[in-house]
């Protein structure tokens, strides 16, 4: 049980993740803004703001949050953490996801830099803005997940339910984020085939968004876990 039992360093640590959790949504909410919805592609000054302030500042804010919680983890009140080791996962995967983003937003700048107003691809820019919106979706009901363990009812099979319910979306999530990838990957093939550099630039901005999204689909199994471990 994680509410109503006292064990302070429980709510404590769920409380932290579900920080970095908002941290993580907040900034590829962000990214899916600035990628205009008709397919024309982010002007560099928008990109390179959005590197520099955005991803940066959420970054180190994620950084400096799993800090405190391996430190946490770490102190003489270890032993009051049980399924530590999800905890520390689930945390440790959310600064990895934030390196993902991180690395397409680097990317995004580059191709800024090199197709803007050569020959952009607007179909192409729609499905990568589509699959990073479909991220931003995963990563929303994964901070809403994590909400669950500290709702009134965690602990109960119903809270474990609602939890699942919103892990389950994430799965199917993930398989249009799949859909969307093996899509994209075919486009760039035929859009900038005779193109080495502006196609290895959009492959790494799709293989870093698809990193994103398996990672978020492990981030669902630990959460998944620690839900049903409260009734166990």
């Amino acid at each position: 049980m994680l509410s109503g039992t006292g064990n302070i360093s429980i709510v404590t640590l769920l409380e932290q993740l579900i920080y970095i959790a908002e941290e993580a949504s907040n900034a590829l909410n962000r990214l899916v803004m600035i990628i205009p919805e008709n397919g024309d592609f982010p002007e560099p000054e928008v990109v390179d703001k959005f590197l520099r302030q955005d991803v940066r500042i959420a970054k180190n804010k994620i950084d400096d949050t799993v800090e405190k919680i391996l430190e946490y983890l770490a102190s003489s009140r270890l032993e009051l953490v049980d399924r530590k080791e999800f905890y520390i996962n689930v945390a440790l995967r959310y600064r990895d996801i934030m390196d993902y983003l991180s690395h397409t937003a680097h990317r995004l700048l580059l191709l800024s830099k090199r197709i803007q107003g050569n020959g952009t691809n607007a179909a192409l820019n729609s499905k990568i803005r589509k699959m990073a919106a479909t991220g931003n979706d995963i990563l929303s009901r994964l901070t809403l997940s994590i909400r669950g363990l500290l709702s009134a009812e965690t602990g109960t099979e119903e809270a474990v339910k609602q939890v699942e319910s919103l892990l389950s979306k994430v799965k199917l999530l993930e398989q249009t984020a799949d859909e969307l990838y093996v899509d994209l990957l075919e486009n760039i093939i035929d859009a900038y085939g005779d193109n080495l550099v502006a196609y290895t630039l959009y492959r790494e901005v799709i293989d870093r968004l698809e990193d994103l999204v398996d990672a978020s689909l492990s981030q669902a199994t630990d959460i998944l876990i620690l839900a049903k471990s409260t009734i166990s």
